[in-house]
């Protein structure tokens, strides 16, 4: 698991893991804070996935719902690591601590990049990132070809109002389009390793937000034995099934059913408001 070697937010490459353990005892508080996670579909409009066509605003909508952090997937990125997604967070709203990782090739444009990122109102002062395994599928359906992309996830701590969170942004493989369940051996690889890393990210409370691409929780079921629970509770988020979901670590007790929006994008914004 890689961790950035470049100051975050002007905190010292100095903040290291023994200063997150001793910090970490007790209980933090996170509230009030509203938390959202959206597949934005490199910023492209559904049915309209064409680089010409005007796209929507995605700041307009963080503005609207007063989002405070929110993990994002499916970010577009150009050659140079640029994004119009996040540019336009960054100039229109209060997040304006951004955190990226473009972590696979775009679905729509030759020689561009995607990935997953992290928007933040508060400080971020700490960050990972890593790669899935891939399992290197393939698949022919309709006279395409379709193979597995690297996948990635992107975690940040963030020093909230009332706390420091760790916030995980991640984007799963799509399992379906490959004809098989999440649960199959073929992926068991993929789980085991996104426990692993997401275990080495100590022990404050954890947010997992993202595109899981199955409704199946129990494949995440805790993080070193830190029960997760998830807050979208079977709302459809893509395309006629719960795809996406925010999971919050015990530190979080009772965390508030998730509000799920129709956006622009084939996936559901969702969020969740704590201590409203």
């Amino acid at each position: 698991m890689a961790r950035s070697g470049a100051d975050l937010d002007g905190v010292p490459r100095s903040v290291g893991a023994a200063r997150r353990r001793a910090a970490s005892s007790g209980t933090d508080v996170l509230t009030p804070l509203t938390i959202a996670t959206w597949n934005v579909q490199e910023g492209l409009s559904e049915g309209c996935e064409k680089r010409d066509h005007p796209r929507p605003s995605v700041a307009d909508l963080v503005k609207a719902q007063g989002i405070d952090v929110i993990a994002l997937q499916e970010v577009d990125f150009d050659r140079s690591g640029r994004s119009t997604v996040l540019d336009d967070i960054e100039a229109n709203t209060a997040l304006r601590h951004i955190q990226r990782y473009p972590c696979s090739p775009s679905a729509f444009f030759p020689a561009a990049r995607a990935g997953v990122a992290i928007a933040s109102r508060y400080r971020i002062t700490g960050r990972w990132e890593f790669k899935l395994p891939n399992p290197r599928l393939r698949i022919t359906r309709g006279g395409s070809t379709y193979e597995s992309y690297d996948k990635g996830v992107l975690a940040c701590e963030i020093a909230t109002g009332g706390g420091r969170l760790t916030l995980v942004s991640l984007h799963m493989f799509p399992f379906h389009m490959f004809e098989r369940p999440a649960d199959h051996d073929d992926f068991d690889g993929i789980w085991r390793a996104l426990r692993k890393h997401l275990g080495e990210l100590g022990g404050r409370p954890l947010v997992v937000a993202g595109d899981f691409n199955t409704a199946d929780r129990g494949l995440l079921p805790d993080v070193n034995g830190r029960r997760l629970t998830g807050t979208t509770r079977g709302q459809v988020t893509h395309r006629g099934f719960a795809a996406d979901d925010i999971l919050f670590s015990p530190e979080v007790p009772d965390p508030p059913t998730a509000r799920v929006l129709d956006t622009f994008s084939d996936h559901r914004l969702c969020l969740v408001e704590l201590g409203e």
